[in-house]
Protein backbone atom coordinates (compact mmCIF):
# COMPACT_ATOMS: atom_id res chain seq x y z
CA UNK A 1 0.00 0.00 0.00
CA UNK A 2 2.87 2.40 0.81
CA UNK A 3 4.32 1.83 -2.66
CA UNK A 4 1.02 2.75 -4.32
CA UNK A 5 0.64 5.92 -2.26
CA UNK A 6 4.27 6.89 -2.95
CA UNK A 7 3.74 6.27 -6.67
CA UNK A 8 0.67 8.52 -6.82
CA UNK A 9 2.41 11.19 -4.75
CA UNK A 10 5.37 11.18 -7.13
CA UNK A 11 3.05 11.19 -10.15
CA UNK A 12 1.02 14.14 -8.86
CA UNK A 13 4.20 16.06 -7.91
CA UNK A 14 5.65 15.53 -11.38
CA UNK A 15 2.40 16.63 -13.07
CA UNK A 16 2.21 19.70 -10.83
CA UNK A 17 5.85 20.61 -11.55
CA UNK A 18 5.39 20.28 -15.32
CA UNK A 19 2.26 22.47 -15.27
CA UNK A 20 3.94 25.01 -13.00
CA UNK A 21 7.08 25.16 -15.16
CA UNK A 22 5.02 25.44 -18.38
CA UNK A 23 3.24 28.51 -17.05
CA UNK A 24 6.50 29.93 -15.74
CA UNK A 25 8.30 29.31 -19.05
CA UNK A 26 5.52 30.95 -21.05
CA UNK A 27 5.64 34.03 -18.81
CA UNK A 28 9.42 34.21 -19.00
CA UNK A 29 9.49 33.90 -22.79
CA UNK A 30 7.11 36.86 -22.92
CA UNK A 31 9.82 38.90 -21.13
CA UNK A 32 12.13 38.43 -24.12
CA UNK A 33 10.56 41.41 -25.87
CA UNK A 34 12.53 43.52 -23.34
CA UNK A 35 15.83 42.29 -24.87
CA UNK A 36 18.39 44.97 -25.70
CA UNK A 37 21.43 42.85 -26.58
CA UNK A 38 21.54 39.43 -28.22
CA UNK A 39 24.38 36.95 -28.46
CA UNK A 40 24.28 33.60 -30.25
CA UNK A 41 27.10 31.09 -29.87
CA UNK A 42 27.33 28.32 -32.47
CA UNK A 43 29.63 25.30 -32.56
CA UNK A 44 30.17 23.71 -35.99
CA UNK A 45 28.97 20.09 -36.09
CA UNK A 46 32.38 18.74 -37.06
CA UNK A 47 34.11 20.20 -34.01
CA UNK A 48 34.76 17.79 -31.17
CA UNK A 49 35.77 18.55 -27.61
CA UNK A 50 37.32 16.34 -24.95
CA UNK A 51 34.43 17.07 -22.57
CA UNK A 52 30.77 18.02 -22.65
CA UNK A 53 30.41 21.73 -23.15
CA UNK A 54 28.79 23.81 -20.46
CA UNK A 55 28.11 27.54 -20.73
CA UNK A 56 31.71 28.66 -20.20
CA UNK A 57 33.11 26.01 -22.56
CA UNK A 58 30.58 26.99 -25.19
CA UNK A 59 31.48 30.69 -24.93
CA UNK A 60 35.20 29.95 -25.03
CA UNK A 61 35.12 27.36 -27.81
CA UNK A 62 32.31 28.53 -30.08
CA UNK A 63 31.66 31.17 -32.71
CA UNK A 64 30.03 34.19 -31.06
CA UNK A 65 27.67 36.58 -32.85
CA UNK A 66 26.46 39.65 -30.93
CA UNK A 67 24.26 42.59 -31.79
CA UNK A 68 22.56 45.58 -30.19
CA UNK A 69 20.59 46.35 -33.37
CA UNK A 70 16.94 46.48 -32.21
CA UNK A 71 15.67 44.93 -35.46
CA UNK A 72 18.06 41.96 -35.20
CA UNK A 73 17.35 41.49 -31.50
CA UNK A 74 13.63 41.52 -32.23
CA UNK A 75 14.01 39.02 -35.07
CA UNK A 76 15.94 36.66 -32.74
CA UNK A 77 13.16 36.88 -30.16
CA UNK A 78 10.65 35.98 -32.89
CA UNK A 79 12.81 32.97 -33.91
CA UNK A 80 12.70 31.74 -30.32
CA UNK A 81 8.94 32.18 -30.10
CA UNK A 82 8.42 30.27 -33.37
CA UNK A 83 10.68 27.42 -32.19
CA UNK A 84 7.91 26.01 -29.98
CA UNK A 85 9.96 26.05 -26.78
CA UNK A 86 8.30 23.66 -24.33
CA UNK A 87 9.06 22.23 -20.91
CA UNK A 88 10.74 18.85 -21.33
CA UNK A 89 8.47 16.11 -20.08
CA UNK A 90 11.05 13.32 -19.86
CA UNK A 91 13.54 14.79 -17.40
CA UNK A 92 14.21 12.41 -14.51
CA UNK A 93 13.27 13.35 -10.98
CA UNK A 94 10.63 15.67 -9.51
CA UNK A 95 10.59 19.01 -11.30
CA UNK A 96 13.51 18.04 -13.52
CA UNK A 97 15.95 17.56 -10.68
CA UNK A 98 17.58 14.41 -12.02
CA UNK A 99 20.22 13.63 -14.59
CA UNK A 100 19.39 14.19 -18.23
CA UNK A 101 21.70 11.74 -19.91
CA UNK A 102 24.71 12.74 -21.97
CA UNK A 103 23.57 16.31 -22.54
CA UNK A 104 26.03 19.00 -23.54
CA UNK A 105 25.59 22.50 -24.98
CA UNK A 106 26.40 23.13 -28.65
CA UNK A 107 24.47 26.33 -29.22
CA UNK A 108 23.63 29.16 -26.89
CA UNK A 109 21.37 32.18 -26.96
CA UNK A 110 22.04 34.96 -24.46
CA UNK A 111 19.75 37.98 -24.19
CA UNK A 112 20.26 40.96 -21.92
CA UNK A 113 16.96 42.56 -20.97
CA UNK A 114 16.34 46.24 -20.22
CA UNK A 115 16.00 45.39 -16.50
CA UNK A 116 19.57 43.93 -16.46
CA UNK A 117 18.33 40.33 -16.39
CA UNK A 118 20.22 37.84 -18.58
CA UNK A 119 18.23 35.14 -20.34
CA UNK A 120 20.07 31.97 -21.32
CA UNK A 121 19.12 29.18 -23.68
CA UNK A 122 21.66 26.39 -23.92
CA UNK A 123 20.85 23.90 -26.66
CA UNK A 124 22.32 20.47 -27.32
CA UNK A 125 22.59 18.07 -30.20
CA UNK A 126 20.63 15.33 -28.48
CA UNK A 127 17.50 15.00 -30.58
CA UNK A 128 14.59 13.30 -28.88
CA UNK A 129 11.28 11.92 -30.04
CA UNK A 130 9.88 11.32 -33.48
CA UNK A 131 9.73 15.03 -34.18
CA UNK A 132 13.48 15.37 -33.56
CA UNK A 133 13.23 18.05 -30.89
CA UNK A 134 16.37 19.55 -29.37
CA UNK A 135 17.09 19.33 -25.66
CA UNK A 136 18.10 22.44 -23.83
CA UNK A 137 18.00 24.59 -20.73
CA UNK A 138 16.34 27.94 -20.19
CA UNK A 139 17.16 30.26 -17.31
CA UNK A 140 16.86 33.84 -16.12
CA UNK A 141 19.73 35.30 -14.10
CA UNK A 142 17.43 36.84 -11.51
CA UNK A 143 15.66 33.58 -10.61
CA UNK A 144 18.56 31.10 -10.77
CA UNK A 145 16.01 28.50 -11.87
CA UNK A 146 16.87 26.21 -14.76
CA UNK A 147 14.00 24.84 -16.80
CA UNK A 148 14.73 21.85 -19.04
CA UNK A 149 13.16 22.51 -22.41
CA UNK A 150 12.86 21.16 -25.92
CA UNK A 151 12.64 23.18 -29.14
CA UNK A 152 12.04 22.55 -32.80
CA UNK A 153 15.16 21.25 -34.55
CA UNK A 154 14.81 24.00 -37.18
CA UNK A 155 15.90 26.55 -34.57
CA UNK A 156 19.57 25.68 -35.19
CA UNK A 157 19.29 26.49 -38.90
CA UNK A 158 17.36 29.67 -38.07
CA UNK A 159 20.10 30.74 -35.65
CA UNK A 160 22.72 30.26 -38.36
CA UNK A 161 20.69 32.40 -40.78
CA UNK A 162 20.27 35.05 -38.09
CA UNK A 163 24.01 35.05 -37.29
CA UNK A 164 24.90 35.86 -40.92
CA UNK A 165 23.22 39.24 -40.46
CA UNK A 166 25.34 40.22 -37.45
CA UNK A 167 28.70 40.36 -39.25
CA UNK A 168 32.01 38.79 -38.30
CA UNK A 169 32.02 36.34 -35.39
CA UNK A 170 34.02 36.83 -32.24
CA UNK A 171 36.27 33.83 -31.65
CA UNK A 172 38.36 33.21 -28.54
CA UNK A 173 40.43 30.51 -30.23
CA UNK A 174 42.49 32.18 -32.99
CA UNK A 175 43.02 28.87 -34.82
CA UNK A 176 39.27 28.60 -35.38
CA UNK A 177 38.71 32.14 -36.70
CA UNK A 178 38.53 31.05 -40.36
CA UNK A 179 36.37 28.05 -39.54
CA UNK A 180 33.86 30.28 -37.76
CA UNK A 181 33.72 32.67 -40.70
CA UNK A 182 33.12 29.82 -43.13
CA UNK A 183 30.62 27.96 -40.93
CA UNK A 184 27.61 30.15 -41.63
CA UNK A 185 28.63 31.96 -44.82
Amino acid sequence: MKEIILFFLLLSTTAWCAADESIDLYQQIELLKMARTATVVLVPERWFFDRRLDESGLKEGGCTYTTRDPALVSSLVELIKRADVAVASNVEGPCGGGAWGAWGAHEGIFLNLSNETEVKFLLGRNFIGQNARIRGEFSLSDTFKIIHVTTERSLIHDLMQWAVQTGEPEVHNARRQTECKNYIH
